[in-house]
């Protein structure tokens, strides 16, 4: 089964963060693969860019550590 993650839960497994639910944990370890869309990524790089969050990476580095450790990315098609 694949589960589809919104940007926060994202950021807060990815740095391992205290604030994802432990039952989104369990959940997400239950699954065959974890999704999050490109547009995460995009919204990652609007609110570092205007100061409304930190992340110490590139965009690019982010994505490719994702996907190293095991996200699927959802492309954007029309």
């Amino acid at each position: 089964m694949d589960v589809l993650i919104d940007t926060n839960v994202f950021i807060w497994a990815f740095e391992d963060d205290s604030r994802l639910p432990a039952s989104v944990k369990v959940f997400m370890d239950k699954s065959n693969s974890i999704v999050v869309s490109i547009a995460s990524f995009w919204e990652i790089t609007i609110k570092t860019s205007t100061g409304k969050f930190v992340f110490y990476n590139n965009i690019a580095d982010i994505m490719d550590k994702a996907v190293f450790n095991g996200f699927k990315i959802l492309p954007i098609e029309r």
